[in-house]
């Protein structure tokens, strides 16, 4: 419940500045449409949660390029999975992947170490 809510917050404070946008594309005086200036930029943001995975993401289309980053989640039933992507304007991504096996780990990890203990006794 608490983390629906955060989400909605987020949502609708990322959306606020938006309702107001249609007017500045309009001159007061004389009621015509203005031009698009060369700093306009555009957001976008993704945020999809599931029983057992999520999605995080968002980008900025500016006059620069893009610029954006976005995080998926799974969680399985012996561990879970993370993978993302960050990204500059200058074209440059970085992506990432991290896939733990949490059950396999638990239940392996101390066996290695019983018996790397007995092995140097």
């Amino acid at each position: 419940m608490k983390t629906s809510l955060v989400v909605a917050a987020i949502v609708v404070g990322c959306a606020l500045p938006a309702s107001a946008e249609h007017l500045t594309q309009v001159d007061p005086s004389t009621g015509a449409l203005k031009e698009p200036t060369a700093e306009s930029r555009t957001l976008d943001i993704d945020i999809k949660l599931g029983g057992n995975a999520f999605r995080i993401g968002g980008r900025i289309l500016g006059d620069k390029g893009v610029t954006g980053a976005w995080l998926n989640g799974q969680l399985r039933p012996d561990g879970f999975a993370l993978d993302g992507r960050v990204q500059g304007d200058t074209g440059r991504a970085y992506n990432f992947k991290v896939d733990a096996d949490v059950l396999d780990l638990l239940v392996r990890g101390p066996w290695y170490w019983l018996l790397r203990r007995s092995v140097a006794d």
